[in-house]
């Protein structure tokens, strides 16, 4: 675990979180990198290497995603790029509503599971490069109030799509 500062808006940041550093140790002994994105507030930036969640290991890793449920009010950012991360990881992901960015770029997520996403009204920015959703799911990001960038190289979504949220890249 380690503290930072970043570019995240402390105006925003109404309450202060105590850290559970047991729950912390916890989630970084499964293979958690998590930092404080703000000094004493509590907020957080989540994240696992990239390779880390397979084929092999993903039902282990959706017990693992369960264990930020406490923290779910405290993950700002979330990135679980570059992993075998499936439909039912986003379920468990969805719970975590306070998420301002999403990382999901390279891996296995689709149309289907992204459904899931619908509750995270705070997302601001999700990464989907090298996924394999479609312009099908626009209409559940266009109604996500606060989000304004999604990453979509490498998907089905067109970059001539007619949308008002920002898309960077696409096919």
């Amino acid at each position: 675990f380690a503290a930072g500062t970043s570019d995240t808006n402390t105006s925003e940041l109404t309450d202060s979180y105590p850290l559970d550093e047991i729950l912390l140790q916890e989630l970084t002994t499964k293979g958690f990198q998590i930092r404080e994105l703000v000094n004493g507030a509590g907020v957080l930036d989540v994240a696992i290497s990239e390779g880390l969640v397979t084929l092999e290991n993903r039902q282990e890793w959706e017990a693992n995603l369960k264990l930020l449920g406490p923290l779910k009010n405290q993950i700002l950012w979330l990135d679980l790029g570059g992993n075998t991360v499936t439909d039912n990881h986003l379920q468990l992901v969805s719970e975590l509503t306070s998420i301002k960015k999403l990382v999901l770029d390279n891996t296995a997520i689709t149309d289907v599971g992204s459904k899931h996403l619908k509750d995270l009204s705070h997302l601001e920015s999700i990464n989907l490069y090298n996924t394999e959703v479609s312009e099908a799911i626009l209409p559940l990001l266009q109604e996500m109030p606060q989000l304004k960038t999604v990453y979509v190289w490498g998907t089905g979504i067109s970059d001539n799509t007619n949308t008002e949220l920002e898309l960077i890249g696409g096919s």
